[in-house]
């Protein structure tokens, strides 16, 4: 099979798996078929939660239908593992956004801090609710570790300074 025949088959195969996904069946298995063999993916398999995951969590808001589904099968990949660091970013942020108890979504991003302690996003978004929530010192030190990581960080810059202004810091650069 040439390259073009691969992209092909794959793309109409996450197509199928996409639209059964969306509309919610939840049949015990659903059969997706390839050119070469049959596979059957289990309700509930890593490869089903994965591709739920793939097609729903970059595009989540805390009015989506499948939010509960999305939360649950984000709760049980980053159990077992399969939910890498931005996807572990993009679940706390909904975590935060969404739980009647927020800080179970603070306790996923440092999580992450644990795994990376320079996962850029992530100390960005720290360094974000810092200063919504009027935690100006949390908010500098964050800044100040992002501009340690990305000196020539405008953006950064830019926030350090109005962070700086806030407590009246005249350097902390």
């Amino acid at each position: 099979m040439n390259g073009n025949k691969v992209l092909g088959v794959a793309l109409v195969l996450s197509l199928v798996l996409g639209v059964v996904l969306f509309f919610g069946n939840k049949k015990s298995s659903t059969e997706v078929y390839s050119t070469e063999e049959s596979v059957n993916v289990e309700a509930g398999s890593e490869t089903e939660i994965k591709a739920f995951i793939d097609l729903n969590l970059y595009k989540a808001s805390p009015s989506d239908a499948n939010l509960n589904q999305l939360l649950d099968y984000c709760a049980q990949a980053k159990s077992k593992g399969w939910l890498n660091l931005d996807q572990q970013l993009q679940y706390g942020k909904l975590k935060i956004e969404t739980s009647p108890a927020p800080m179970e979504g603070i306790f996923i991003l440092r999580d992450i801090l644990a795994a990376d302690s320079n996962h850029v996003a992530t100390i960005e978004t720290l360094g974000q609710m810092s200063i919504r929530s009027g935690q100006f010192e949390k908010a500098k030190k964050r800044y100040q570790k992002l501009l340690s990581l990305q000196p020539e960080n405008e953006a950064y810059q830019t926030q350090l300074k109005a962070i700086c202004a806030e407590l009246g810091d005249s350097d902390c650069l």
